[in-house]
């Protein structure tokens, strides 16, 4: 399906770039029926792009000619190839690593702590004698 509001941002992007209209004026109908123009002509630009790529698409998929397999998509083999090599083109910035402390580093020490320190509370306790055999959680502590 035809994602209309991505379209319309994108025209209202192309329109007001190519005649510079300057959004700071005040509101004005004229502006608003010329970016619909331009937007019904860049919808039907993009309907028949799409109709012509479906087209050649179909023309490849049911060649009775063609080799075996799938249809190549320079695009799908891109997309493919980025995230096989992701690691290979990763840079260390500072970002990653405020990203690699806040979500790895300062939940696992957080945890280490509160459960050390719950332990050294109950291991106090108990060998101080404050808590009765009979009402320790393990009996053979």
């Amino acid at each position: 399906l035809f994602n209309f509001h991505s379209q319309l941002q994108f025209s209202v992007f192309r329109v007001s770039s190519s005649e510079n209209i300057n959004f700071f004026l005040p509101y004005s109908p004229d502006h608003r029926y010329s970016t619909m123009a331009d937007l019904a002509r860049l919808v039907a630009e993009k309907n028949k792009q799409r109709a012509a790529l479906k087209k050649e698409y179909f023309k490849l998929l049911t060649n009775p000619n063609a080799e075996g397999g799938h249809v190549f998509d320079p695009a799908v083999q891109r997309h493919g190839s980025m995230r096989v090599t992701r690691i290979n083109h990763f840079r260390e910035t500072p970002k990653n690593l405020l990203t690699l402390c806040l979500f790895v580093v300062l939940p696992l020490a957080g945890t280490v702590y509160l459960i050390k320190t719950s332990r050294d509370e109950k291991e106090a306790a108990i060998r101080s004698g404050t808590v009765a055999y009979k009402d320790r959680l393990f009996k053979l502590q």
